[in-house]
């Protein structure tokens, strides 16, 4: 029997040798790389629950031997295996050199533990038996270290830290004058869309954005924009791709930059000798000015992070949660499925004073749910288009003061609903098409209101 297993590890381990070689050849084996993620929890959980099993064991005086040996044989071989896709998955690229070596070599070294660990609970010698229990300790923490280390590849050097840090007291900007170019405004976007995958520790294409420094060095195709030249420029360039080419950024699934984040990328570039200036030295337009308000609203604003419990809980439920930037504890929330949970919005309730952005177009939201909504007292951005919802949803609006944009096409909403939510919200843009608002509605209220009212390139009277 215990030949047999040797043989079956040892034969799985060739044919991973095989794979890796022949990647090169077909690049149908880099997405067995994409499998790593999935594959390296099964003989972590494996261990851990060995090792409970042992301990339990020793104190009850009833040791499971083939239960303990069969586990650890199951940790061993997908242990190899997710080196295997490891390596693999190193192989794309953008990873940083020394974090990607030490998760490397630490990972290898955690899968020959195992395997060792695995070949002692296989002998009967009492020697080797002593030395099973520390030799399992060594284990368990080489493969510590390996798991730190792939979260710093993944999620940066900050992950396991970034709550445990001293909240650092920053000064408001009180002003569009005071804003920075880059600091406050085109870093903001960096950190909110793109610097997930271009960090200082996980460089997608050669890439970091995560300063200025690096974001002018560029990446493997070259320099990330040229100066004084948008159109030039390979950054707004993948930005602007449609969403279905395999060369856009953010690649689907991911949130993508708005029109308004496009458009000040641009001009960015544009006025890129400017860059360390404050608003206040540049050439400012109407639509500057428009969109840079939503910079200094989200920096008056201090935001606590949420839970984490709170956050995996409502992620189970079927939302879709992403940090708006790591800075603050600002979230965009969206639900993707059509039927929402059967307890509606409740939910969100937990998280009220982190939403931010919220996406709740094209669900079978109604007003029977939407209560919730008026304890968002932080809310920006609401997506409420292709639903059953009425006038009296955004009655619940009345006093989310910060709420700016509002996107209701395809609705039943009539201008009572729409002046009543106006005449106590600064609004500073409206979709509307599809609704009970015609064009000369539109009209008279984005003139006694300040407010832009989209109703799309056609003439909608409903």
């Amino acid at each position: 029997m215990k030949i047999k297993l040797y043989g079956i590890i040892l034969a799985l381990l060739l044919i991973g040798v095989f794979i890796c070689s022949s990647i090169f050849f077909n690049s149908f084996f880099l997405t067995l790389g994409r499998l790593h993620p999935l594959v390296l929890h099964l003989p972590i959980g494996a261990l851990v629950l060995v090792f409970f099993l042992d301990i339990l064991s020793r104190v009850k005086g009833h040791y499971p031997k083939s239960i303990i040996t069969y586990a650890l044989g199951f940790s061993a071989f997908f242990a190899s295996l997710a080196c295997i896709f490891g390596y693999i998955l190193s192989l794309e690229g953008g990873y940083l050199g020394d974090t990607l070596d030490i998760h490397f070599w630490t990972g290898i070294l955690s899968a020959v533990l195992i395997t060792l660990l695995f070949l002692l609970s296989c002998s009967n010698n009492k020697i080797l038996k002593k030395l099973f229990l520390p030799f399992f300790i060594v284990t368990l923490g080489c493969i510590s270290v390996a798991g730190h280390y792939g979260s710093v590849l993944t999620h940066g050097s900050d992950f396991l830290t970034e709550h445990l840090k001293p909240t650092v007291s920053v000064k408001p900007i009180t002003s569009i004058d005071s804003l920075s170019l880059y600091n406050n405004v085109v870093h903001e976007v960096f950190e909110s869309k793109c610097i997930e995958c271009h960090n200082s520790t996980k460089k997608k294409g050669g890439l970091s954005l995560a300063s200025k420094g690096s974001l002018l060095m560029g990446g493997d195709s070259g320099l990330a924009f040229v100066k004084n030249n948008a159109k030039e420029s390979l950054l707004l360039e993948l930005c602007t791709l449609p969403i279905s080419d395999e060369n856009h950024m953010p690649p689907e699934g991911k949130p993508q930059l708005t029109k308004k984040e496009l458009w000040l990328l641009e001009y960015w570039i544009n006025n890129s000798d400017k860059t360390d200036d404050r608003i206040a030295f540049l050439d400012k337009t109407d639509t500057l000015q428009n969109y840079l308000k939503d910079y200094i609203a989200i920096d008056q604003v201090s935001i606590k992070h949420a839970s984490v419990s709170v956050l995996i809980s409502l992620k189970e439920k079927g939302f879709t949660i992403r940090n708006i930037s790591p800075k603050h504890g600002g979230v965009w929330v969206t639900y993707k499925n059509k039927d929402l949970p059967d307890d509606g919005l409740k939910a969100l309730a937990a998280i009220k004073d982190q939403i931010v952005e919220l996406d709740l177009g094209n669900t079978n939201l109604s007003d029977d749910t939407t209560e919730v909504l008026k304890e968002l007292k932080n809310l920006k951005k609401l997506y409420i288009n292709n639903t059953n919802i009425t006038d009296v949803s955004l009655s619940y609006l009345e006093k989310l003061k910060q709420l700016k944009i509002l996107v209701f096409h395809n609705t039943a909403i009539t201008r009572s609903g729409l002046e009543n939510i106006l005449s106590n919200v600064k609004l500073t843009k409206v979709y509307a098409w599809k609704t009970n608002i015609d064009h000369s509605v539109a009209s008279v209220l984005e003139k006694k209101y300040n407010v832009i009212i989209d109703l799309g390139s056609d003439n909608h009277t409903y």
